[in-house]
Order: structure tokens, then sequence, then C-alpha cells
């Protein structure tokens, strides 16, 4: 039984090692991947953030529009921010 599990440990070590050896070689690295990926959404919220201020919604002037979201100058600024998103959005694609 004991030489039955060691094989078996021993089969997935060599399954295991192997399938790193094939990721790494095609130029998958999860640990870079997932660092390119934090960096990715890292940009996107602040190039989000810059779209927000741009279109007029600093802190102060959210906090008096925001208590009429369906107001006029609400609408055109969220109208304008949608728009800044959606253009850096199709940039970044």
């Amino acid at each position: 039984m004991s030489k039955t599990i060691n094989a078996l440990a021993l089969t997935f070590g060599l399954l295991a090692s192997g399938s790193l050896v094939t990721a790494n070689a095609q130029g998958a690295n999860p640990a870079s991947a997932q660092n390119n990926q934090a960096t990715s959404v890292g940009a996107t919220v602040k190039q989000d953030l810059a779209d927000w201020r741009q279109a007029g919604f600093d802190e102060q002037t959210y906090r008096a529009l925001s208590q009429d979201v369906y107001g006029k100058a609400y609408q055109q600024r969220y109208a304008e921010y949608q728009r800044l998103r959606q253009l850096h959005s199709q940039a970044q694609n």
C-alpha cells in the first residue's frame, strides 16, 4: 500500500512539474499575469476618476448636485462622464 501511495505521489509530482515547465515555456507566468492585471485595473480606476473630474464632478459639486440626480446640471455632467468613459474604454481595447 505504501509503495502504491508513493508511486501516485511521484506520478502527480511529475505531472505537476511538467505542466509548470510547459506553462513557463509558453510564456504563461501566473505571477506576471496577475501583476499586469493589477496594473491594468489600477490604470483603469485612475482614468475613471480623471474622467469623473473632467466631467465636472469634483467632491463639492457632486455633493451639491447629488441632491437632485434628475436635474439638468447633474444629467449633463453625467452624460459627459459616460461619453468620456466610452471614449477611453474604446482606446484601451
